[in-house]
């Protein structure tokens, strides 16, 4: 059990991820009202390629014992479609043109960074 003071600065514990390995190792997440959680999405294209680059390449970690399908199909064309899709739906229900005009690259390149650090993972 980890009491006291638990910082994780540029992880997050609640996501899929850090939830599945944790429930792998019959460890539980707890809910602190009193924590401060920080959180920001403002990367441009090439930042967003990155950021999921490590996604990816974590997945392949994560997920070594073949637990996540990783088929292209999976993992990056249908995320990619339901994404695109949710966004274009927001953007039209908030008349927000910007956001319509930006979900495709935006979309594309965290899937293809994704892809491509997931790939780079399975062969690290």
């Amino acid at each position: 059990m980890v009491t006291g003071d638990l910082r994780l600065v540029g992880v997050s514990p609640l996501t899929p991820a850090w939830s599945f390995r944790l429930r792998k190792a019959a460890l539980a997440i707890r809910y602190v009202p009193s924590a401060a959680a920080m959180h920001s999405h403002n990367y441009d294209l090439r930042q967003s390629y990155k950021r999921h680059f490590g996604e990816g390449k974590a997945d392949a970690w994560i997920f070594r014992d073949g637990e996540l399908n990783t088929s292209f199909l999976r993992y990056c064309v249908l995320p990619f479609g339901m994404e695109v899709l949710r966004d274009l739906g927001w953007a039209l229900s908030t008349g927000s043109l910007d956001a319509a005009v930006h979900s495709v690259p935006l979309r594309f390149m965290q899937k293809w960074g994704r892809w491509a650090g997931l790939r780079a993972g399975q062969q690290a």
